[in-house]
């Protein structure tokens, strides 16, 4: 049985949702996404970058450099797609690939300078792209709705995503180098 509310009744009247959507969670956030997804790939098609190699440079500027398997698992981009992203912004030259201190099985990515910069303008964008689509809440209701979002996130991060486990990795010495569990949430 569907229960009707005031949003259920205003959403199945304009014709932009089935009444019987309009109640489930899993549609809404998959739609908002999808909407806040092509606003964004919009925004960042001009300087010839999309919202997965976003998510990449977003988490190198904000965590530093990282091994490449790494940055996949935390926003959830499988190895494949990782290496040719990473191929990708490798050749604009937005970032590169280093060695690691402990590890010479693994790279760690930087960002360049340009990287960097480019990055900043790329998070302006973003930022705007963020205020026009959520234009109709308050700032209180957009404060809650990150807080219900994160509280998600974060009571759910292996249920979430398959790849979203932590993996525990071991240095040369074989001593454990730490677990990569962050998680960085693409629009």
């Amino acid at each position: 049985m569907v229960l009707k509310d005031k949003t259920q009744s205003m959403l199945s009247a304009n014709g932009r949702l089935p009444e019987t959507l309009s109640p489930r969670v899993g549609f809404l956030l998959h739609r908002c996404n999808a909407h806040i997804r092509e606003m964004s790939k919009q925004a960042l098609k001009a300087l010839g970058i999309t919202p997965r190699h976003y998510g990449i440079m977003a988490t190198l500027y904000s965590e530093g450099a990282l091994p490449q398997q790494t940055i996949g698992e935390m926003i959830e981009i499988d190895r494949t797609s990782m290496v040719l992203l990473v191929d990708d912004l490798e050749k604009k030259r937005l970032m590169v690939r280093g060695t690691h201190p402990n590890d010479r099985r693994y790279h760690l990515i930087y960002l360049t300078p340009s990287g960097k910069k480019l990055f900043e303008k790329m998070d302006k964008l973003v930022e705007n792209v963020e205020e026009e689509f959520l234009v109709t809440l308050t700032s209180s209701e957009k404060e809650v709705l990150r807080r219900v979002l994160m509280k998600l996130i974060k009571k759910n991060p292996s249920q979430a995503h398959p790849s979203a486990n932590s993996r525990t990795r071991k240095d040369t010495d074989g001593k454990v180098a730490g677990k990569f569990n962050k998680r960085v949430v693409l629009h």
